[in-house]
């Protein structure tokens, strides 16, 4: 059985902003898991770490991730 190993590649301070980033990785076929803090949620706050979205990748489309958040940013 292989057991697939994922790279956290970006920390999204908010929902609406991994939204952004989990669309783009949609559109080049990237695949991704994420991790939500939820009682930021909750509330509704996104501060200090509260709703903070962590997106991971497969280890071996990484980089192919990490160039396209450079251009996403430019």
């Amino acid at each position: 059985m292989l057991i697939m190993k994922w790279e956290l590649i970006y920390t999204a301070s908010s929902e609406s902003e991994a939204v952004v980033i989990k669309s783009a990785l949609i559109a080049e076929g990237i695949e991704y898991k994420e991790t939500k803090e939820s009682i930021g949620r909750l509330y509704a706050i996104s501060m200090n770490g509260l709703g903070e979205v962590k997106i991971y990748v497969p280890e071996n489309r990484a980089e192919d991730a990490k160039e396209l958040l450079k251009d996403l940013k430019s």
